[in-house]
């Protein structure tokens, strides 16, 4: 799985990542100056590097909150053959009834997203139309 970005934003999806047990799989992806703790992990530096670990797994996670920034990297990870992936808080609430969520959406520790709720367009492929 490759995550995009290592600033803030990053950092929570990586805590995040942690908690659910994937970090480890994780590649970070930044073209920018890398700051702490991303130098201590996997970093991917140019779009051939990114396209690289795509080949091998084709999972992307935007981990910057910028909505015009993240509309931008994720056609270019599409680009590369990548495909969005969600990423959950286990402390985060989903309703289990009528609830859409688009590919690439993070759903941070805290939130509440209930019934009738749709979020990012259409969701992502494979996820069920009611998310639990």
């Amino acid at each position: 799985m490759i995550v995009v970005g290592t600033g803030g934003h990053a950092i929570e999806v990586l805590q995040i990542l942690t908690e659910n047990g994937t970090a480890a799989e994780c590649v970070f992806y930044d073209d920018a100056e890398i700051g702490e703790p991303f130098r201590r992990l996997r970093v991917a530096r140019s779009p051939a590097e990114a396209q690289a670990e795509l080949r091998r797994d084709r999972r992307v996670v935007l981990a910057v909150g910028r909505p015009a920034i993240r509309k931008k990297l994720a056609q270019a990870m599409r680009g590369l053959g990548g495909e969005l992936e969600q990423v959950r808080a286990s402390s985060a609430r989903v309703g289990a009834y009528d609830v859409e969520l688009g590919a690439g959406l993070n759903v941070m520790h805290g939130v509440l997203i209930s019934g009738g709720a749709r979020i990012g367009g259409s969701p992502a492929a494979g996820a069920p139309r009611s998310a639990a």
